[in-house]
C-alpha cells in the first residue's frame, strides 16, 4: 500500500511503516499553495482547489493507493475527500501514531 501524505507535515517513521510517503518537494509546494490561499476562497474555488490536488495525486505515481489528509485548513477536508474518492483514492486520517483510519 502506498499512501501519499497530504497533511502538510513530514511523514513520521510510524506512518512510513504503514506505507505513507511524502510528495516530492515541487509537488508538495504546489499542494501547500492550494491549501493556503491569500484570500478566503469561495465554495467554487474550494472545489476547484480540491480537484487540483486530486489531479496532482493522479499524475504523481500510478502505484499510489490512497491519501493521508488532515492538518490542512479544515475548510477543504470534505471537498478534498470527495475529489480524491472520485479520482479513485481512498482517504485516510491518522487515528493514532500507528493506526490509519480509512474514510
Amino acid at each position: 500500500m502506498k499512501i501519499i501524505n497530504l497533511t502538510g507535515t513530514k511523514t513520521t517513521p510510524e506512518q512510513a511503516a504503514l506505507g505513507v510517503v511524502d510528495l516530492p518537494a515541487n509537488r508538495a509546494e504546489f499542494v501547500q499553495k492550494m491549501f493556503n490561499p491569500i484570500e478566503p476562497p469561495s465554495p467554487g474555488e474550494i472545489g476547484s482547489r480540491a480537484r487540483g490536488i486530486a489531479a496532482v495525486m493522479h499524475s504523481y505515481d500510478k502505484a499510489t493507493t490512497g491519501a493521508l489528509i488532515g492538518g490542512q485548513p479544515a475548510y477543504i477536508n470534505a471537498r478534498l475527500e470527495d475529489a480524491l474518492v472520485v479520482a479513485g483514492y481512498p482517504t485516510f486520517y491518522m487515528f493514532n501514531s500507528t493506526t490509519l483510519l480509512e474514510i
